[in-house]
């Protein structure tokens, strides 16, 4: 290919960092950006709100961040989601989202933890739910999701064909449900 629609510097993260500042990775891809090789420059990010929060300090003209979001780790104190989205729409970043149905664990929920989300809407999918959770955060720009069969496929599809954010009865169903998973996990 003669470039790329976007390019990202992978799992950049607290052990990773100083190995990106030493190759002067940042730089490299800005010169890539500028020689047309590169249309859009970002990075994979998995570590603290607060490194996040320098990295895009000394690196404001990154044009996306992708980030692990879902609505089990939105409050999560290691992954730090939510406070990583705060940062990257604080700093005008868009945001690309790995991880919202959380490798599956989010498309297949206990009959009775999912029950508020059925007595919403008794036909969508556990997966939708997700994928809707995630894609109602504003500065939310692209959803990467994982699949394994055609009907996944299908219903991510649908899904989006015609994208309905969460409304507050939903949003309050989608914290109850998280509320009873992460009671369940010891």
């Amino acid at each position: 290919v003669e470039f790329f629609d976007y390019f990202l510097l992978h799992n950049i993260n607290s052990g990773t960092w100083p190995t990106v500042q030493k190759l002067d990775a940042f730089n490299w891809l800005r010169k890539q950006k500028a020689d047309g090789k590169v249309v859009n420059m970002g990075f994979s990010f998995h570590d603290s709100a607060d490194l996040l929060e320098e990295i895009l300090t000394q690196n404001p003209d990154m044009d996306f961040v992708q980030l692990q979001i879902n609505y089990l780790d939105w409050e999560n104190s290691t992954i730090q989601s939510r406070r990583c989205y705060e940062v990257a729409t604080r700093h005008g970043i868009p945001v690309m989202v790995m991880e919202p149905i959380k490798g599956g664990t989010l498309a297949s929920l206990p009959a009775d933890a999912a029950a508020p989300l059925h007595a919403l809407r008794p036909d969508a999918t556990d997966a939708s739910w997700a994928l809707r959770w995630v894609g109602s955060h504003k500065n939310v720009h692209v959803i990467l999701s994982g699949m394994s069969a055609e009907d996944q496929l299908t219903d991510n599809l649908a899904t989006f064909d015609h994208f309905e954010p969460l409304s507050p009865a939903e949003n309050a169903a989608v914290e109850s449900v998280a509320n009873e998973l992460h009671r369940r996990i010891k």
